[in-house]
């Protein structure tokens, strides 16, 4: 679900450009049936060079966004006449574009590539909903003094892969403030036996809206990260992909997030989590997401991605 969020993303803050979304045929980010996309989404797969080829030529430029390419789809795409590259996974050597990697400590372990490059989580660019949510108006929580007090909301991005909802739903069902949530297009669960306490179809706004005024968040790692240090939310997180195994230990080591034990989950174990990063860790962590500066030179990507375009 990360390219579509980065698509959104770019899509609605340079909405002067006509910007098409193009998923690898065989990726599970274009399965979701309700998908905004579905009726101006292209498809692309390294067995068909030619449509890669065919739709670099009737653009402008390209926006590369993905590590499953192979080597000849890599070469025709860089072949573009201008190319802005989102390389968070492959960290290559690029010789031309402008490259941008977003990812937390990106700028303490690469060097400038590329025409131009721009590196760190300072850079992330956030997605409408999610600047709207952050409205001191919004969050309007009280200090907790018990831990069943606590708003904790689970949420595991595009799809619980790991099917872990059920057993959180379970787990957390001493907490009435709990909530486990999605919306219709990153519906984290569909589990149709979940439904007090689980709200599937909120917008995106609403979706923003409700982790916002969590007191915690317990996730998957991945791009939801991002989004709680914008939102500067304390989480309880745990990898789910193998991908996500590098950036999380940023997270962690940052102490922008909690690392929970997956393996070995109990009741017991969930609620001694909940409890020591709420009543011990909570303002310190607070401070760090405060401090981290998620996304705060989105403006400047934006600018210096328009100049570069225009060359």
């Amino acid at each position: 679900m990360g390219h579509i969020k980065r698509f959104e993303a770019f899509s609605t803050s340079l909405s002067d450009l006509q910007l098409q979304l193009v998923l690898k045929r065989d990726s599970s980010d274009h399965s979701n049936a309700d998908s905004p996309y579905n009726e101006t989404t292209a498809y692309w797969s390294n067995e068909n060079i030619e449509k890669v080829e065919e739709l670099v030529k009737s653009s402008a430029g390209v926006f590369i966004d993905t590590y499953q390419a192979s080597s000849d789809v890599f070469e025709v795409l860089c072949g573009a006449e201008k190319v802005v590259a989102i390389d968070d996974y492959l960290k290559k050597e690029w010789d031309r574009g402008f490259i941008v990697d977003w990812t937390l400590g990106a700028e303490e372990s690469r060097n400038q590539t590329g025409d131009q490059s721009l590196f760190g989580s300072d850079y992330y660019l956030p997605r409408s909903p999610l600047k709207r949510a952050r409205n001191p108006g919004h969050r309007l929580l009280a200090p907790k003094k018990d831990v069943y007090e606590l708003a904790v909301t689970t949420v595991f991005g595009g799809t619980d892969t790991l099917d872990l909802t059920p057993t959180f739903y379970t787990y957390l069902s001493p907490f009435p403030n709990s909530q486990h949530i999605g919306t219709s297009f990153y519906p984290s669960s569909g589990n149709p036996g979940l439904k007090s306490r689980c709200r599937w179809d909120l917008s995106e706004d609403e979706f923003f809206r409700a982790i916002f005024r969590s007191d915690i968040v317990i996730t998957a790692a991945g791009q939801t990260l991002y989004e709680l240090a914008y939102l500067g939310i304390p989480s309880l997180s745990f990898l789910t992909a193998d991908n996500q195994i590098d950036e999380h230990a940023q997270f962690v080591v940052k102490e922008l997030t909690t690392p929970l034990d997956i393996s070995e989950l109990t009741p017991d174990s969930l609620k001694a989590s909940i409890e020591q990063l709420y009543f011990v860790n909570n303002k310190a962590r607070r401070g760090n997401l405060s401090a981290s500066g998620v996304g705060k030179s989105s403006h400047i990507l934006l600018s210096q991605i328009r100049e570069y375009l225009q060359k």
